[in-house]
């Protein structure tokens, strides 16, 4: 949490339990992505994938940042919003078709296990 950070500055990183900065990480990222993009998406996948799910998304996540600042500083019409949807649009809708293929196919695999 911010606050946490703001108060404990640069010693967060090294007094607090390993385990406690995983726990913290983890609430934070999993709060972004329902509040970004909803849970309908995770709900439909199967367990094993969330991690790699969080891992795309981080990266995601990154790179739509770094475009939209890069458009924000360009010479482009209508710059500030187009910079703006990009903050503010969704990210799992740019996952890549490969990633949620493989996911469907785990899914389906799953359910006839069961």
């Amino acid at each position: 949490p911010k606050v946490l950070v703001e108060m404990a500055g640069e010693e967060i990183w090294t007094r607090l339990p390993r385990t406690y900065l995983h726990w913290v990480m983890a609430k934070s990222l999993a709060a972004r992505i329902a509040y970004r993009d909803g849970i309908d998406y995770l709900e439909t996948m199967p367990t094993s994938e969330i991690a790699s799910l969080a891992v795309q998304y981080l990266s995601l996540e990154l790179e739509r940042r770094r475009l939209a600042l890069e458009v924000a500083d360009s010479d482009l019409p209508n710059r500030d919003r187009i910079a703006e949807i990009l903050d503010s649009a969704g990210i799992i809708s740019t996952i890549s078709p490969d990633f949620t293929e493989r996911t469907c196919e785990t899914e389906s695999e799953d359910n006839d296990k069961i």
